[in-house]
């Protein structure tokens, strides 16, 4: 786990991640005063994008897959669920504006979500998929053949 050797003055923080995830203390500070420390669960997820063209991400034993990836157009989201739940799928540019937005519900077992950058430029987007069983997972997508 990552310790700061002193409390950082600023709006970011550089750690040593290890694996993927650390437990870090932040503190609110105001012109009023500041809190107390708290810890925070972080985790870190990371994805490349695979020889095969699928970039493929693993969260407590649950596959999340963009394909193809690097993509002309249209792109498949795939996703196992262990329940009925509603998700969501938005596609950010890499400035962070949001650029897609689509909701639904599982079906227990493998999930398939299709999304359509046809319309979109050429360029580097990140895919985030919002499920309660999988959480909150982040892949990068690359348009442009």
């Amino acid at each position: 786990n990552p310790e700061a050797t002193e409390p950082p003055t600023g709006p970011s923080v550089l750690a040593d991640w290890g694996k993927n995830s650390a437990t870090i203390k932040v503190k609110t500070v105001t012109s009023c005063g500041s809190s107390v420390y708290v810890p925070k669960s972080v985790t870190v997820v990371s994805s490349l994008v695979a020889k095969s063209g699928i970039t493929e991400v693993k969260s407590n034993d649950v596959a999340i897959s963009v394909s193809p990836n690097p993509t002309n157009g249209k792109v498949w989201i795939s996703f196992t669920a262990h329940a009925k739940e509603n998700y969501s799928i938005a596609v950010r540019d890499v400035l962070g504006k949001l650029l897609l937005y689509k909701d639904g519900v599982t079906i227990e077992g493998k999930n398939q979500a299709e999304i359509d950058l046809s319309n979109k430029p050429n360029a580097v987007y990140f895919v985030t998929l919002v499920n309660k069983g999988i959480g909150q997972k982040t892949m990068k997508l690359i348009k442009g053949r």
